[in-house]
């Protein structure tokens, strides 16, 4: 199996007031293509600044960084979004649909911000609903939808672009037990398939879905 992801001695601080606060501390991680691993930790412990750093979203001050063969940390601004709507496929917690578009306008969207035209992305975007089972609420809004099925239309937007990696934060957050179950069951099927997911959750039982569970703790990476 080949390396989807590896970071190598991240450090990352943030200026409060005249103090330097150290929020990630030589974080490692290596992750293989068709792993699903859940990366647990509780508010503070560092979780968003890493999610925003695999995400391409945020740069580290020391360390390494490639994702699916790229060092990220070369790239420039560009290339850096470019990458990012590429390989990485995110699933919210809020869903971060856009409310003014249809389903199936809200899932062609990373498809034609990459280049295609609406002839291109469309079927695409049907294919990854129906494969959500939503074949049938394509011209439905969100706010017409359950929040199960909003996370779900998120799913198919980040899968439409066929990227190397998931990554979710908090995908059950907002969602009521069962349905939390159902999106984490949605989820493991998904890796059963081949897709590479990681996880971000403050939640034991959320991160238990993973075959693999390290632990975030006052900016350490640990695998116990």
């Amino acid at each position: 199996m080949s390396d989807i992801l590896r970071l190598q001695d991240i450090d990352k601080s943030y200026s409060m007031g005249e103090e330097r606060v150290q929020v990630l501390k030589q974080v490692s991680l290596t992750v293989q293509a068709g792993e699903f691993i859940s990366i647990l930790g509780i508010s503070g412990s560092g979780k968003s600044t890493l999610m925003n750093i695999i995400g391409c979203m945020d740069t580290a001050d020391r360390g390494s960084y490639s994702l699916d063969g790229e060092d990220v940390f070369r790239l420039e601004a560009r290339q850096l979004a470019a990458l990012r709507n590429r390989k990485i496929g995110f699933i919210f917690q809020r869903y971060h649909l856009l409310a003014q578009y249809d389903v199936l306008q809200n899932v062609m969207m990373p498809l034609l911000l990459r280049g295609f035209s609406h002839q291109q992305a469309a079927p695409l975007a049907v294919e990854s609903l129906t494969a959500m089972g939503l074949g049938d609420r394509l011209r439905h809004r969100p706010n017409q939808l359950s929040g199960g099925q909003q996370q779900r239309v998120a799913i198919a937007r980040a899968l439409v672009g066929k990227p190397a990696l998931l990554l979710a934060d908090e995908p059950t957050g907002a969602l009521d037990t069962r349905t939390g179950r159902e999106i984490l069951e949605l989820f493991r099927q998904l890796n059963r398939q081949g897709h590479t997911i990681i996880q971000i959750t403050h939640d034991l039982t959320v991160a238990s879905a993973a075959s693999r569970i390290l632990h975030l703790r006052d900016g350490v990476l640990t695998d116990q």
